[in-house]
């Protein structure tokens, strides 16, 4: 009210609520969000869910979705907790009953939680565009839900159908979803349902980290300033690019483009210290190839097989079987450059299987 922020009074104010009234599920829900992010107290997810799971049991929709979303992550032992006395033993099932359970009684998140979950072919379940749709569509019925709006888009969007894609993304936009954002910047960047535009692109991935500190949003920007800093002859952001770039890894220690792209700068050089000279550094693009290839990046694997087959002068020795091994691979996976480095060896009779 006084643009103060006080965590200790609202804690205070919470508590004595939920004292008052054991059936007051707004206030157990607000003291779990305090427990869960740490706000005044010591965080604890165990404490929190002790507090969604009292909610759920005076008939929090809010709480259920909660559980879900406590069981898919794992953020308790199901061993030990009344979950595992009362229902089932399976983490991905007790998400998926939660879930199920929130959306009946009209919980918007939850039908936009399951829309993903069909979406991606999470909890067990195999990738179903369709019953992905129709969660996503039922989440927006009831309240415009901004993450089932852009997941409408991103079916539209994979049945190229882009200019729907464009209209879900953007009423997702506006209602802050940086998911949305973040899709709006590829469509730009590739000139999908709208003009390609470089500026929009990078304008929509600036919104989404900024927003969050989404490790996407910030790998997609990093990548957009490198390509357009390449496409002009110069490396004028390739210091900013790195910044964003080592962020999102620290933010996302499975984002492979990000690792790959920070391999790549090295390789090329870049004005590290930002005093004009040009520093490139084979081993530390190794590494970063090397994190990118074994969370499955195609490219980097033909950038590590190459490492290995010529070797690297004061690192390691080569070894041309591996490297040949990693740049096959990476060409049956569709790496153009792969499948051309090893028709160059074939042609130069450096490789006869």
């Amino acid at each position: 009210i006084d643009s103060r922020v006080d965590y200790k009074l609202a804690y205070e104010l919470f508590s004595q609520v939920a004292e008052k009234d054991n059936n007051n599920t707004e206030a157990k829900l607000l003291l779990a969000k305090m427990y869960e992010n740490g706000f005044y107290v010591d965080k604890s997810y165990s404490k929190a869910f002790e507090l969604y799971h009292d909610a759920y049991e005076k008939g929090s929709p809010a709480a259920m979705y909660m559980l879900g979303y406590y069981a898919e992550n794992r953020f308790y032992d199901i061993n030990t907790s009344k979950i595992q006395k009362k229902y089932v033993e399976d983490y991905e099932k007790t998400a998926m009953m939660f879930y199920t359970k929130a959306s009946e009684k009209g919980f918007s998140n939850a039908y936009a939680r399951l829309g993903f979950i069909y979406e991606n072919g999470l909890l067990g379940y195999e990738v179903d565009p369709n019953a992905a749709y129709e969660n996503y569509k039922k989440s927006v019925d009831i309240d415009e839900n901004p993450k089932g709006l852009n997941g409408i888009g991103n079916y539209y969007y994979n049945s190229q159908n882009y200019t729907m894609a464009i209209e879900n993304y953007r009423k997702a936009m506006k209602l802050g979803n940086e998911e949305a954002m973040i899709n709006m910047g590829i469509c730009y960047e590739y000139g999908r349902g709208v003009e390609r535009n470089l500026i929009k692109a990078m304008d929509c991935y600036r919104r989404a980290s900024e927003k969050s500190n989404n490790p996407i949003a910030m790998c997609n920007e990093a990548i957009l300033m490198i390509k357009m800093d390449i496409s002009q002859g110069t490396n004028t952001n390739f210091g900013e690019c790195f910044k964003l770039l080592q962020l999102s890894t620290r933010l996302d220690k499975e984002n492979k483009e990000a690792y790959y792209y920070l391999g790549f700068l090295f390789e090329i050089g870049y004005d590290v210290f930002g005093d004009g000279n040009t520093i490139q550094n084979s081993m530390m693009a190794f590494f970063y190839y090397k994190k990118a290839a074994e969370l499955g990046h195609i490219k980097a694997k033909m950038k590590v097989g190459v490492a290995i087959y010529n070797g690297i002068e004061n690192v390691f020795i080569h070894d041309e079987t591996r490297g040949i091994q990693l740049i096959k691979e990476a060409s049956n996976e569709g790496d153009k450059e792969a499948t051309e480095y090893l028709k160059m060896l074939m042609d130069n009779g450096k490789m006869i299987y």
